[in-house]
């Protein structure tokens, strides 16, 4: 009898260690392609310290799990968990880093794009903020507010300007999903050019034999193409899934089965942005691709230190790899508050582009346009105007941008640990002074 005990204790115990292996170890896969990408990135194209790094954007349970490797001379990282899940991550100069899975299947030997010369850059306000600068100054001693940089431009000059150590007006930044906007503004300029048109159906073959057929490209800028979508961080999911575990991110995405019916139900999908680029890359040829970012958003506005980066496949991840450094964030957000037109004067997206882009994805989703967030009928910031509209990143990056008051505010950090809306009515009222 009590061998038989024992036994079933054994085997309970067994059975846990198997559940748990089966729960969690996939995300020690995911554990480690962050940090990896991450490490990588900041390190070889930010030009940053590890240390530094370690401490800025991988100190947080469970990232902290991760040890990571640097190689100097093939200028990659390599990242494990416990020593399992191996992930390398890959740098091209000027593009970032790239994802490894198993062999190395990525070539670097692409035509160099051609990146922009620095120009466009805003001026400092003649005019002193110092009540201004006091108020963000406590943002960044705040226990856990954690805020990166503020830039703020009112009237296309600079009023305020504040860096947390270590990062300065020139360090490349993760805008996360700020990076689904710059998607916006390409598909903008593709259907311009006439690449492109915004109802255009059956954008894929694999869609053609059912209701998918009938998505169009507005339904997936407006994330309203119905698609069965879960955009969920903590577990294992369609977004780590696409993001950290896929060589080639597309196939899966595009496997993904209608739960609604097209343009009736709204659900923020990286899944759409992702379809977005994919449908690009089949209607360029491959050199227009990979140059398209810059020819088309980048170089027009000057923004020389952005870039987005790509799955091993090659394909941009528009849903949430884009770095710019806070300056470059701002000249893009500039472009959309000048109604489409860079400093010279050149139409780079129509206004009746940016009049798509920033109104409601339908009747019952106020907050949200075509790959930009929205403060109809000041749902969102009861303090701020109801013309601010809005990119938004995964903890806490922001580029906001208010045309009745000509302001635009980027803001990058690692959480949202304030309150929002204070922080843009504090800003707003001083701004003015």
């Amino acid at each position: 009898m009590k061998r038989k005990i024992i036994g079933f204790i054994i085997l309970i115990f067994i059975l846990g260690i198997g559940y748990f292996a089966y729960k969690n170890i996939p995300k020690l896969e995911v554990i480690s392609s962050y940090s990896a990408r991450m490490m990588c990135t900041c390190h070889f194209e930010g030009q940053r310290k590890v240390e530094f790094i370690s401490k800025q954007d991988l100190s947080r349970s469970p990232l902290n799990l991760a040890k990571t490797k640097i190689n100097s001379a093939d200028r990659s990282v390599e990242s494990t968990v416990f020593g399992l899940y191996r992930k390398q991550a890959i740098h091209v100069p000027g593009k970032g880093c790239v994802l490894i899975h198993g062999e190395n299947n990525y070539s670097k030997n692409e035509i160099e794009v051609e990146k922009p010369k620095s120009k466009f850059d805003f001026p400092f306000s003649k005019q002193d903020h110092d009540e201004l600068d006091e108020s963000i100054l406590k943002y960044f001693q705040t226990p856990n507010s954690d805020f990166s940089s503020i830039l703020i431009i009112k009237n296309d000059s600079i009023i305020s300007e504040h860096y947390k150590k270590g990062i300065d007006k020139k360090t490349v930044q993760l805008g996360w999903s700020m990076t689904k906007s710059w998607t916006n503004a390409l598909a903008g300029r593709l259907i311009e050019n006439g690449t492109l048109k915004l109802d255009q159906t059956n954008l894929f073959p694999e869609w053609e034999k059912d209701r998918r057929s009938e998505i169009s490209l507005r339904n997936l800028l407006n994330m309203t193409s119905g698609i069965s979508w879960d955009e969920n961080y903590e577990e294992i999911s369609d977004a780590t899934e696409m993001l950290f575990l896929n060589e080639n991110m597309i196939p899966d995405i595009l496997d993904n089965q209608l739960e609604f019916q097209p343009d009736t139900h709204w659900e923020y999908s990286s899944g759409s942005t992702n379809l977005i680029m994919a449908f690009f890359r089949d209607k360029l040829d491959p050199q227009e691709y990979l140059h398209m970012p810059h020819l088309l958003l980048f170089n027009p506005l000057g923004m020389e230190s952005a870039f987005i980066e790509t799955d091993e496949n090659g394909n941009f991840i528009g849903s949430s790899y884009g770095y710019a450094s806070a300056h470059d964030w701002a000249k893009f957000g500039r472009l959309f508050l000048n109604k489409g037109k860079n400093p010279d004067g050149i139409q780079i997206v129509s206004e009746e582009w940016i009049k798509f882009s920033t109104t409601p994805a339908n009747k019952n989703t106020l907050n949200h346009g075509a790959h930009w967030w929205l403060n109809v009928e000041n749902k969102t910031f009861p303090d701020a105007p109801e013309d601010l509209f809005y990119a938004s990143g995964f903890d806490g990056q922001f580029i906001y941008i208010i045309p009745s008051e000509e302001l635009i505010i980027v803001r990058t950090g690692l959480g949202t640990n304030y309150n929002e809306n204070e922080f843009l009515k504090e800003i707003i009222e001083l701004a003015k002074t």
